[in-house]
């Protein structure tokens, strides 16, 4: 069964709007057309597509370090990782929602807003894993791209 919510405008005008199923299943909130979703992983799409158009626009560069965009960076390894690494997940960025960090994300998650409080909050680990390697999660890069990307 479909949980969600459909719009479809046409020149700025809404011409449809509808949603169905539960916001929160627990206690039978319904969704309507205002509820808000998350989306998750969904953002390194947008991330990816973002810096892909600022390396078109010959604004940033895939073999530069993020240092070159972020050069406050607090942790110098992670500094040293190249953005086409932080786009393909092989930064070593590791994973902020994995089990090692996980509640200090849930506690401090009203103040993360802005790329720069998951700076601020996340920027000082180390590598989870060898640079280079296949499969790391880059959720955290994807934070630091966005953040880069409005420079």
């Amino acid at each position: 069964m479909f949980a969600g919510a459909v719009m479809v405008s046409r020149d700025g005008e809404t011409i449809f709007a509808k949603a169905k199923g539960c916001a929160d299943i627990e206690r039978q909130i319904p969704n309507d057309v205002d509820t808000a979703f998350g989306i998750g992983s969904m953002g390194k799409m947008f991330t990816g597509t973002a810096i892909l158009q600022l390396v078109q626009a010959g604004r940033v560069s895939l073999d530069d370090p993020l240092s070159a965009y972020l050069p406050d960076y607090p942790n110098e390894a992670m500094a040293a990782a190249t953005i086409h690494q932080l786009l393909t997940h092989t930064a070593g960025a590791g994973n902020i929602f994995g089990p090692d960090e996980i509640e200090l994300f849930n506690a401090n998650r009203e103040d993360l807003t802005e790329p720069e409080d998951f700076i601020a909050l996340f920027g000082e680990r180390s590598p989870a894993s060898n640079r280079g390697a296949v499969g790391n999660t880059a959720t955290t890069a994807s934070s630091c791209s966005d953040a880069s990307s409005r420079q």
